[in-house]
């Protein structure tokens, strides 16, 4: 504890100072300054924002993500696609600190969709929210499309990627022990025979679901990227899923609404990049992301609300497994 507040001591004067030096290269045409730096996360990433005030008035917010080493080719990437940001829903992105190996990017408005998605499926509301959360798949879709369409670099073979809803399913003993052996010995050997295929290998956001995507009236962003390549699919797992799993928490999301918005999601990807999965390869895939989620749960620590809302996800999760897994004749 007291080795990571001294080191959050040290990124804050260091920061502070080197963003500062940069400020008139970031805003030519403003006169700012930093006053308050805050940090955001801490679990997979350390994120720190820095408050910019103008005139005494708060004018924005600099994010700087302490990023993996070896990520800053992909962020110089999509530094390169920022006059694209709009269409990629993606923050500007404003520097890549090399000694920090820190990306910084400019703040975006809004709340989350998960928060959205409990207010505008309340029967009060009415449909008019409905066609707005419709847009927002719409815009989902069409951003990770552009994304994976801009990015791709070859197609890979799966086995060579490694992916960790894949690596972390191999080596799990708790998936081991929840699944039983003879279940968990049937997904394994499916895995080795899926590792063979070759999937797209693009920069992906690793984690697009509701808590990730802060919407505001019309506009979209995607936030927290992951600045990583990956499997096109890992994108499109994730927003699915995450929907189904807003679904089955929230009284007044129908099925209905969810099938369309997952629809209409898949049909804009689509338009942009191709979604090449046969039914089964698809199913397994889905299994594989359900047993990524589980181990995400057992692993953190969590809050009393967050615990009875992932005990609903788990309940959740595990069905989905069965079902897929018998489906599959894996059991």
């Amino acid at each position: 504890m007291i080795y990571k507040k001294s080191l959050l001591v040290i990124y804050e004067r260091s920061l502070k100072e080197k963003i500062s030096k940069k400020l008139k290269d970031y805003y030519p045409d403003r006169k700012l300054s930093i006053r308050d730096m805050t940090l955001v996360k801490n679990v997979r990433a350390m994120v720190l924002r820095f408050d910019l005030f103008e005139d005494n008035h708060k004018a924005n917010e600099i994010y700087v993500k302490i990023l993996e080493k070896g990520a800053k080719e992909q962020v110089l990437e999509l530094k390169n696609l920022n006059e694209y940001k709009d269409l990629l829903l993606m923050p500007r992105i404003i520097d890549f600190f090399e000694d920090f190996n820190a990306v910084v990017m400019e703040g975006v408005k809004g709340g989350t969709l998960s928060k959205a998605l409990v207010f505008y499926t309340l029967p009060i509301v009415g449909n008019f929210y409905e066609v707005r959360l419709l847009d927002y798949a719409r815009k989902i879709g069409r951003g990770l499309g552009l994304l994976h369409k801009f990015t791709e670099r070859r197609k890979l073979r799966i086995g060579d990627m490694n992916l960790g809803m894949i690596t972390g399913v191999k080596v799990s003993p708790y998936i081991r022990t929840l699944l039983g052996v003879d279940l968990f010995n049937n997904i394994l050997n499916r895995i080795e025979e899926i590792e063979d295929e070759k999937a797209s290998f693009v920069q992906v956001h690793r984690d697009p679901t509701p808590h990730n995507i802060l919407v505001k009236r019309d506009e979209v962003h995607l936030v927290d990227f992951a600045f990583k390549r990956g499997a096109s699919f890992e994108d499109t797992l994730a927003f699915s899923i995450g929907l189904e799993l807003m679904e089955n928490r929230l009284p007044f999301f129908s099925k209905s609404l969810l099938e369309e918005m997952k629809h209409l999601f898949f049909n804009y990807y689509e338009e942009f990049f191709h979604h090449p999965f046969e039914e089964d390869f698809w199913s397994f895939l889905k299994l594989l992301r359900c047993l990524q989620q589980l181990i995400v749960y057992n692993q953190r620590k969590t809050s009393l609300k967050n615990y009875i809302l992932e005990s609903i996800d788990k309940k959740y999760l595990l069905d989905r497994i069965w079902e897929l897994s018998l489906k599959l004749n894996l059991r």
